[in-house]
C-alpha cells in the first residue's frame, strides 16, 4: 500500500491536460445542474450567470475565503477497496487481497480526483440602478489514473511484482540472458495526469428593463482569466 501512495504522490508532481469543469466549492451550485442558472446570486453567479448580479434582491455585500471542494471516485475498484486505499494505506494486505487489487487497479478509470478552492471572492450589489459587481480568484485540481496490468502489479507488489521477478534477481541484478523491456513497454496503457489551473473572475450585471409586477431583464458580462 505504501507504494500506491508513493506513486500518488508522484502524480501530484505533473501536470498534463485534463478537460474538465465544475463548481465544487460553490455549495449553492452544486448538485442543483441547470437550475442554479436562475438562483445564483452575489460572486457565485460568476462562470454561472453574471447577469444575476443585475438583481435588485439578494445580499447587499457578499464575500468569502477559503471555499473548498474535493471529489474521488473510481470506475473499478470495489467499495470496501476504495475505502481502504483512502483512509487505510498503510494496513498490511494478504495474498489474495494484493491479487483482488492488482485487478481492481488495472484500468483505464483506476482514479479520478479533483478539488476546487475559492482563495477570495466578493460582490458588491450597487444603488438602486447601477447593478452588482463581483470578482474571485478560484483554483482547481483535476487528476486522473489509469495502470496497465504491469503497472498495478507494481503499485501493489513493488519488488515482488511479475515483471520484476522476471528480468531480476532478488538482489535487484538482471537476470543472465534477459533482456528487460524498455519502461515505455512496460507501462504502455498506464496514465498519471494531473491539471492544476488559476483562475481569475470579474463580472457586471445591470438592470435594462423593468415592467412591474409582469417582466425584469437583466443583462451582464463577465472576464475569465485562466
Amino acid at each position: 500500500m505504501k507504494h500506491f501512495s508513493a506513486l500518488l504522490a508522484a502524480a501530484l508532481l505533473l501536470a498534463t491536460p485534463a478537460l474538465a469543469q465544475n463548481e465544487l466549492s460553490n455549495f449553492s451550485a452544486t448538485g442543483r445542474g441547470g437550475v442554479i442558472n436562475t438562483f445564483a446570486e452575489g460572486y457565485q453567479a460568476l462562470n454561472i450567470n453574471p447577469a444575476n448580479l443585475g438583481r435588485d434582491t439578494g445580499p447587499r455585500v457578499a464575500f468569502t475565503i477559503g471555499e473548498v471542494g474535493a471529489g474521488v471516485g473510481s470506475q473499478s475498484l470495489t467499495n470496501s477497496q476504495f475505502k481502504k486505499l483512502l483512509f487505510h494505506p498503510n494496513d498490511p494486505l494478504s495474498a489474495a487481497e494484493r491479487t483482488a487489487l492488482v485487478a481492481g487497479l488495472t484500468s483505464d478509470n483506476t482514479l479520478n480526483f479533483n478539488a476546487d478552492v475559492t482563495a477570495l471572492a466578493f460582490s458588491v450589489r450597487l444603488p438602486v440602478g447601477f447593478g452588482g459587481l463581483a470578482f474571485s480568484a478560484h483554483q482547481r485540481l483535476n487528476g486522473r489514473l489509469a495502470f496497465n496490468q504491469n503497472g498495478a502489479d507494481v503499485v501493489v507488489n513493488g519488488r515482488n511484482a511479475a515483471i520484476i521477478q522476471q528480468y531480476y534477481d532478488a538482489a535487484g541484478n538482471p537476470r543472465s540472458g534477459s533482456t528487460p523491456p524498455a519502461l515505455s513497454a512496460a507501462l504502455d496503457g498506464t496514465v498519471i495526469q494531473l491539471a492544476a489551473t488559476n483562475e481569475y473572475n470579474v463580472a457586471y450585471g445591470v438592470q435594462v428593463l423593468s415592467v412591474p409586477g409582469v417582466v425584469k431583464l437583466t443583462a451582464g458580462a463577465g472576464y475569465h482569466y485562466i
